[in-house]
Formats: C-alpha cells, sequence, structure tokens
C-alpha cells in the first residue's frame, strides 16, 4: 500500500469520526432545552468542525505531489466557483430572490470541490484508462449516490424529519459522497 492509499485511508477514519461527533452534537443540541448546556452543546460542536480541518490538512500532507497538485487545483476552482455564485445570488436577491443563510456557503463550496475533483480525476483517468471504463465507473459511483438519496428522501418522509434536518443531512451526504468518488478516482490512479 503506497503513501496515498494509507493517507487516504486514515483521511477518512478520521474525518467520518469527527463528523460522526458534529451530527451526534447537532442533534443532542435540538433536543435539549434553552439555557447553559444548549449553549455549551453550541461551543462543543466546534471542536468537531476544527478537528475536522486538522484531519483535511493532515490528509493534504499525506498524500504524494501529483495528488496534491489535484486537490489545491480542484480547491482553488471551487473557491472561484463558490464566489462568483454567493455574489451573483447575492445580486439577484435585489430582485426578490429569498436571503439565504451565510451557512450555505460551505456546503456550496464543498460541493464545487467534489464536482471539481470529480472531474480532473475523471479526465486524468479517462485518458489513461479509455473512457468506457471510466464510464462504467463512473456509472457504478452515480448509482452509490443516487440508492442512498432516494432511500434518504422516502425515509425522511415517512420519519418526519423538519426540513432543516433533511437539508444538513442531505448536503452531508453529498459532500462525503463527492469526496468519496474523488477518492476512489484517487486510489484507481494511484495502483
Amino acid at each position: 500500500m503506497n503513501r496515498t492509499e494509507l493517507g487516504v485511508r486514515r483521511y477518512f477514519i478520521e474525518f467520518i469520526g469527527v463528523m460522526a461527533a458534529f451530527i451526534g452534537l447537532f442533534f443532542l443540541r435540538g433536543r435539549v432545552p434553552a439555557g447553559d448546556l444548549k449553549n455549551l452543546l453550541y461551543v462543543a460542536s466546534l471542536i468537531p468542525v476544527w478537528l475536522g480541518g486538522w484531519v483535511m490538512v493532515r490528509a493534504y500532507r499525506a498524500v504524494d505531489e501529483y495528488h496534491r497538485q489535484l486537490i489545491l487545483k480542484s480547491f482553488t476552482i471551487a473557491s472561484g466557483l463558490t464566489a462568483l455564485l454567493t455574489l451573483s445570488y447575492m445580486q439577484l436577491q435585489r430582485l426578490g430572490l429569498p436571503a439565504i443563510s451565510i451557512t450555505w456557503t460551505w456546503p456550496l463550496m464543498g460541493g464545487c470541490w467534489g464536482l471539481c475533483s470529480v472531474f480532473f480525476s475523471w479526465r486524468d483517468y479517462a485518458s489513461r484508462y479509455g473512457v468506457a471504463k471510466t464510464l462504467k465507473w463512473t456509472g457504478a459511483m452515480l448509482a452509490l449516490v443516487a440508492i442512498p438519496t432516494a432511500l434518504y428522501v422516502a425515509l425522511a418522509g415517512a420519519l418526519g424529519w423538519p426540513h432543516t434536518v433533511r437539508a444538513i443531512i442531505l448536503v452531508a451526504t453529498a459532500i462525503f459522497l463527492a469526496l468519496n468518488g474523488y477518492f476512489i478516482f484517487v486510489k484507481r490512479c494511484a495502483a
């Protein structure tokens, strides 16, 4: 197992752990009445957020130079896309579109980053191994995204989850699956 594969494996274990802690604190916070304990839970939920950033830096340092370049290129374009989209929407709000919370900026950036990463990885993989093989794996990844998303939509309605919780879980799932797809391509490209 090479350095990139070890880094990716460690990243997933650590990142899933900190995100599980964040989601756990998020749901626990919703069940606690207002007061000091709820305020403490709000502050405590910052710990997994900062740990998640630390995990990402460690993952970046664990991969080889080619994958570092791919990550930086994807992140740079995703940052630009996020800036363009948020500034455009800000101007469109003046035409009557509803205001959106700033908390949606990170999911937007994560989604753009995931899409850029998959695009650049897909392009590289297609040039190395052919379009037919790449389309086959892309179809498998899309099924990996579509099936859990459909189950989520069906279960969320049946369980009566509020729309805010549905949106947060759906965005977190989409970001996780985009990153998962990216690292599937990284692993195949590293082989």
